[in-house]
């Protein structure tokens, strides 16, 4: 948080995270390409992909967008034409990644069959959220472990943490919190574990 308030251009911290975040990402990028085809499941490499700091919040200048990304986030967005445009590019490149993992072959099927693909707002409903209302979308099945082709409303008090304790699970950890001490999950979580209702 601290780092998100200091000014960033040419701050020899930030050029110091980045260089680093740089080199881990061709290193894992390295290590994909590496890997023979039909050698087995990719279910161990985990590339998380974030909007990065951009200019200072982040921008979409390519898109023709020039308010910067926190700006946007105080706008009204229901049929705001910004955020279409920004949801559209995100979602067609959503697509493009799928189908470059769906076209490789891996094991019995293809990389997209061994994958998930987690996809979800950063701040859910409104800039600045309470967080009662995160909507996710979960791509592809990690290797049949979770549901596919259904909408799934969790009613009662869930958190998003709950959402990482069911990713945890599949990936065989074995977990019943994620980030939250018991008594914060008494005050804020009705349920304990994995959401059964994304497991297969």
């Amino acid at each position: 948080h601290n780092l998100g308030h200091m000014k960033q251009p040419d701050n020899p911290i930030w050029i110091k995270i980045r260089q680093y975040n740089s080199r881990m990402l061709v290193k894992l990028m390295q290590e994909l390409e590496s890997v023979p085809e039909g050698s087995g499941t990719m279910m161990d490499n985990t590339l998380t992909i974030g909007s990065g700091r951009g200019e200072i919040f982040g921008a979409w200048k390519g898109l023709g967008v020039e308010q910067q990304g926190h700006n946007l986030g105080h706008m009204k967005q229901p049929d705001n034409p910004i955020w279409i445009k920004i949801r559209q590019y995100n979602s067609q490149m959503l697509v493009r990644i799928m189908e470059a993992l769906d076209a490789v072959p891996e094991g019995s099927g293809t990389m997209m069959d061994h994958t998930l693909i987690v996809y979800t707002s950063n701040n859910a409903d409104y800039q600045h959220t309470s967080g009662k209302n995160w909507p996710v979308m979960l791509l592809g099945n990690f290797d049949g472990a979770f549901k596919t082709g259904c909408f799934t409303q969790l009613d009662g008090k869930r958190p998003l943490n709950a959402l990482y304790v069911t990713l945890l699970r599949a990936a065989g950890k074995k977990c019943d919190r994620f980030n939250m001490s018991e008594q914060l999950a008494k005050k804020f979580d009705n349920g304990t574990g994995p959401i059964k209702e994304l497991l297969a």
